[in-house]
């Protein structure tokens, strides 16, 4: 039976990991929740959980090990102007990623 081990750490996408514990465990594989520093993780939306072990050389025996992205805090924007660049500066970086990459459209 293959084995999982996500790896979290203060400050990540709680949804990107959670979810793929959620997952495996519904498939009936194994996985631990496996926290770098501390056993108590506070993700990047301030939502607490508590990992099953601490990071040691035993993450070498899993077959699958994920490390969940993290979430950056980000500021308010101080006026609806700052906000409307901010929305056209994510724009023009999807606009390019989509020309670089050249994604399908359904999927972008």
């Amino acid at each position: 039976m293959p084995t999982a081990a996500i790896v979290f750490s203060d400050g990540c996408e709680e949804i990107e990991g959670l979810s793929q514990v959620d997952v495996l465990r519904r498939l009936g594989i194994p996985c631990d929740m496996v926290a770098l520093d501390n056993l108590t993780i506070t993700g990047g939306h301030d939502i607490r959980f508590t990992c099953d072990k601490l990071v040691d050389e035993s993450l070498l025996d899993y077959d699958l090990v994920a490390f969940p992205g993290r979430c950056p805090k980000r500021q308010a924007p101080k006026s609806k102007r700052e906000a409307g660049r901010a929305d056209e500066a994510a724009l023009r970086g999807r606009q390019v990623e989509r020309r670089h990459v050249r994604l399908p459209d359904r999927l972008v």
